[in-house]
Order: structure tokens, then C-alpha cells, then sequence
């Protein structure tokens, strides 16, 4: 079977800090899922296939919400669809072969009301529903009105300091890595899929709904989201 693979992983300074095991086993992960990111774990036969011992504790440490479990023995790439298919359409004939094998892992029941608007970047992604999505409008329209008030003409996007990111999640009661998060953007040229990032705060904001999943392992965990790529 042939997929993309995500070239500019390498660019990525998540993906560079990883150690070279860290990152045979990504691609290999990638590799062999299904077509909507879930695979059957065979840590054996991971180990086997990419010729050295995985250390599970620091690769399930490295990976963090990139690789969720779903129980039963498998794990979900969250991020692969949107790397494989960039938007799922119910119209779309070959995508409803991955909509399936989401009802048959019982993965659509998880996500939010609303469609998938993906954003892509080394397997973190949202998912907002339509309400949500209006609700980010309206912040950004506030946000304009904001500009208007103080100058006339919409002031255009200025990348933040680590600090600011850092200030700015402190406020929404997150506790965020400033330079991570900056240094993750700039790898990418501050692009949120094919746009440019227009609100910095909204990213900071989806950062902050996907690291709940590393809460409630126990629990039934709620899938992430694919961030929106319309800020």
C-alpha cells in the first residue's frame, strides 16, 4: 500500500529532539495503521522491524497525545488523516472507506458535533464544532473592531514572543511551553495548513483542548480535534 509521508517532519523541532530509534519507530507506525491511523501495537514485532529494542516508556513519553490508545490493544494516529487526506468528505467515494473504518473502531462516536475542518502538523489536530466555529469568528471580529478603534486600518499578524504565549495560556489557565510552541510555528513559517496564522490566541486555545487527552487515561478518552483552518 502507498501514503504520503510527511516531509516536513524533518523541519519540525518536536521531531528533531526525538532520538534516531524515536524516529524509525514514527515512520514505521505511520507506516503500517490503517487507513484512518489505527493499529494493533505488536511491540515485538516493532522492535523486530525497525532492528533495536524500542524503549516503550520513552517513546509513549515522546509521543505523548500523537499516539492515543483506544483500548483493545490498538492506538490511533490522530494527526494521519489530516496527512493523508487533508479534509474527509462523506461525498468523496474513497473517504468513505476511512468514515467507515472510523465507525468500525467506534472513533466518529468521540468526535464533536460539527465537521472536521483538519489542520496538519506531526499528528495534532482539532476538531470544532459549527458552534465553535462561530464562536471564533466572533472573536476575530471583535479582535478587528479592537484594531478599528485604535488606529483606523486592521492591524496585521505580529508573531508573539515566548512570553507572550506563555502569559497568554497562563491567563486561560494552561500551562504551555512559550518557546516550544513558537519555535513549533516558526518551523512552519507561523502556516496553519495552507494559510498564514492570523491569531495566535486561537492556536493557544486548541493547544489547550488537545492536551486534555493526557488526563483521564483511564477514562474514555474524547479524540482530538482538528484545529480550524480559518482563525
Amino acid at each position: 500500500m502507498k501514503r504520503f509521508t510527511e516531509t516536513e517532519k524533518w523541519r519540525d523541532p518536536w521531531f528533531r529532539r526525538l532520538e534516531p530509534n524515536l524516529k524509525c519507530l514514527w515512520c514505521y507506525l505511520n507506516d503500517i495503521c490503517d487507513g484512518c491511523g489505527v493499529l494493533s501495537l505488536d511491540k515485538d514485532l516493532a522492535s523486530f522491524s525497525i532492528g533495536i529494542e524500542v524503549d516503550w516508556n520513552a517513546a509513549f513519553k515522546a509521543f505523548q497525545e500523537r499516539l492515543i490508545d483506544i483500548g483493545n490493544g490498538q492506538m490511533f494516529l490522530p494527526g494521519f488523516i489530516s496527512e493523508q487526506y487533508v479534509e474527509l468528505r462523506e461525498t468523496c467515494k474513497p473517504h468513505q472507506y476511512v468514515l467507515n473504518l472510523l465507525k468500525k473502531h467506534q472513533l466518529n462516536q468521540r468526535l464533536p458535533k460539527g465537521y472536521a475542518y483538519p489542520y496538519h502538523t506531526l499528528g495534532i489536530g482539532y476538531t470544532y464544532s459549527m458552534d465553535t466555529l462561530k464562536d471564533k469568528d466572533k472573536d476575530k471580529d471583535q479582535e478587528q473592531e479592537q484594531d478599528k478603534d485604535k488606529g483606523g486600518a486592521v492591524s496585521k499578524f505580529t508573531k508573539p514572543t515566548p512570553q507572550e504565549v506563555a502569559e497568554y495560556a497562563k491567563s486561560i489557565d494552561f500551562n504551555l511551553d512559550g518557546q516550544l510552541f513558537c519555535d513549533s510555528y516558526e518551523a512552519k513559517g507561523w502556516m496553519i495548513g495552507k494559510n498564514k496564522m492570523k491569531n495566535w490566541k486561537a492556536s493557544v486555545r486548541t493547544w489547550k483542548t488537545n492536551r486534555k487527552l493526557e488526563a483521564g487515561s483511564a477514562q474514555k478518552k474524547v479524540l482530538p480535534s482538528y484545529e480550524d483552518l480559518y482563525e
